[in-house]
C-alpha cells in the first residue's frame, strides 16, 4: 500500500516504528505513505530509543524526496538532530543534510559544525555532505582544511575531496 490509499495503514506502522526491532522496516514502509506519514515520524525523532529517532529521520529525508514534504519541516528536524547523544543519528542527520539541500545558510553552518563532532564516520559523513553543496559550501572550506588534518584518515580523505571538488568549481566560474 502506498501513498494516499496507506492512510490507514499509517497507525499501525507507527506502532510498530516505536519498537526498535521493528523501526528499519516500519519507517522504510512510512516513507512511502506520503505526507500523512509526517506526524509519526515527528513523534518518534523524539523517541528514548536511538534506532527509533535515527529510523525516523531516515524515513523524513527520503519523504521530503517522494512528497515534496515542506523543507521548514524536515530542515530544522535534521538540523536538531546533529546534536542528538547518538552518533548513528547524526550520522543520518549530516547525510540527509547532503541529499535534502534545501536551505543552504543554514544546512552549511550545521555541517560546518557536524566536522567537529567527536565520532569520526560524522565529522566524514559532513565533509561528504558538504561536496554536495558546491560553490554555496565556500564558508566551510577553512573547517574542511581543519578535517584535512583530522587524526583519522577516512575524514582527511573525505575532507581532501571536497577541498579539491570546491576548488574545481571555483576554477570553472
Amino acid at each position: 500500500i502506498l501513498g494516499a490509499r496507506a492512510v490507514e495503514a499509517i497507525p499501525d506502522v507507527a506502532a510498530a516504528l516505536q519498537e526498535p526491532g521493528y523501526a528499519p522496516e516500519a519507517a522504510l514502509a512510512l516513507s512511502f505513505m506520503g505526507s500523512a506519514a509526517v506526524p509519526p515520524l515527528q513523534d518518534a525523532i523524539n523517541s528514548n530509543d536511538a534506532i527509533v529517532r535515527r529510523e525516523a529521520l531516515r524515513a523524513l529525508g527520503k519523504l521530503r524526496e517522494r512528497a515534496s514534504i515542506d523543507p521548514k519541516i524536515v530542515v530544522p528536524l535534521l538540523l536538531r538532530a546533529v546534536d542528538d547523544p547518538d552518533p548513528a543519528v547524526r550520522n543520518v542527520a549530516v547525510t540527509y543534510l547532503g541529499i535534502v539541500r534545501d536551505d543552504p545558510g543554514v544546512e552549511v553552518a550545521g555541517l560546518i559544525k557536524a566536522l567537529a563532532d567527536e565520532n569520526a564516520e560524522v565529522r566524514q559523513a559532513a565533509a561528504a555532505a558538504l561536496a554536495e553543496y558546491g560553490a554555496l559550501a565556500e564558508k566551510a572550506i577553512p573547517a574542511l582544511k581543519k578535517a584535512a588534518g583530522d587524526p583519522d584518515e577516512e575524514v582527511r580523505r573525505e575532507a581532501g575531496r571536497t577541498l579539491v571538488h570546491l576548488s574545481e568549481i571555483k576554477q570553472k566560474s
